[in-house]
């Protein structure tokens, strides 16, 4: 149990340098202080996994760990929404090389706030939700059931939520207008797949029909 445990967590980590490795690769620059600021974020998040995750919802670590996709529909938004995530580094790391782009106060900002508040998010989606997976399915192995409280009050999928604002805040953090180029395919992706989860959900999870009916809005407050 020790070891899937820190695997999970490793297995995040390693992400999270594939990551780091596209913007110093493509930027040309080790020093870039927007993707050490998304670096770090995304280690701070890994620290709180560590020092909180494990010891109050290691359950939600391990499960995310154990991820199974099952519909083909949902590897096809995964895998859109992979391609598009980083393209925008790619593309941020390119703009910066050839001098496309400059460092902006107010860009850096925002973007930093709002990747605080989205990592927040997530940090309290997998704190209320043990079945917050990676993939979209009904896990019936585990007896899923409905999680009406935290984030869950407010939105029916904000795990996608969260993940819309880490694609919108990265390239303020970056300073770069082009890697928003992809955002589009991401926000479709996503849009997709919480469409086909939530007919899923209503099908198949019990009581998830009158849970709709309470929690008005999909993934994007007050819009859907």
């Amino acid at each position: 149990m020790w070891l899937n445990k820190y695997s999970a967590v490793m297995k995040y980590l390693l992400v999270k340098l594939i990551s780091l490795t596209i913007l110093l690769v493509s930027s040309g620059y080790f020093l870039w202080a927007g993707a050490w600021t998304v670096f770090g974020f995304d280690v701070l998040y890994l620290v709180l996994l560590l020092t909180v995750g494990l010891k109050y919802f290691p359950e939600t670590v391990l499960a995310r760990k154990q991820t199974k996709f099952v519909h083909k529909w949902d590897k096809t938004a995964i895998l859109i929404y992979s391609v598009s995530f980083y393209s925008q580094y790619l593309l941020a790391g390119l703009t910066f090389r050839f001098s496309l782009t400059s460092f902006n106060t107010t860009s850096y900002i925002l973007g930093t706030v709002l990747y605080a508040f989205a990592l927040g998010i997530t940090f309290w989606v997998l704190a209320t939700n043990p079945f917050a997976t990676g993939s979209a399915r009904i896990q019936e192995d585990r007896n899923q059931k409905i999680i009406s409280s935290g984030p869950y009050k407010y939105l029916r999928h904000p795990m996608y939520f969260s993940t819309i604002i880490f694609s919108l805040s990265t390239p303020l953090i970056l300073c770069s207008l082009w890697a928003y180029i992809p955002f589009p395919l991401v926000l479709g992706s996503f849009l997709f797949r919480c469409y086909k989860e939530d007919k899923m959900l209503q099908e198949g999870l019990e009581g998830y029909r009158e849970y709709t009916q309470k929690v008005r809005y999909r993934m994007v407050p007050f819009i859907w």
